[in-house]
């Protein structure tokens, strides 16, 4: 997976509190963010922005919502 994000133009991810709850997926968007600097592509997704609350949250402090 490590190899498939380095080698994409763009890290797309459909955020929702299941993804930002989920701990590869966590360890995976801070690799492509942090490690990386992949332009991200982020659809928020589901009934609620909670995760916006949490750690992924405060890394996209940065990003424009639309």
């Amino acid at each position: 997976m490590a190899r498939a994000i380095s080698d994409a133009a763009v890290f797309l991810v459909f955020m929702s509190v299941d993804y930002s709850k989920d701990q590869d997926c966590v360890t995976l968007f801070k690799y492509a963010k942090l490690t990386l600097r992949k332009p991200l592509v982020v659809v928020a997704v589901g009934e609620n922005f909670e995760w916006q609350k949490g750690p992924l949250g405060m890394l996209l402090t940065d990003m424009v919502w639309r």
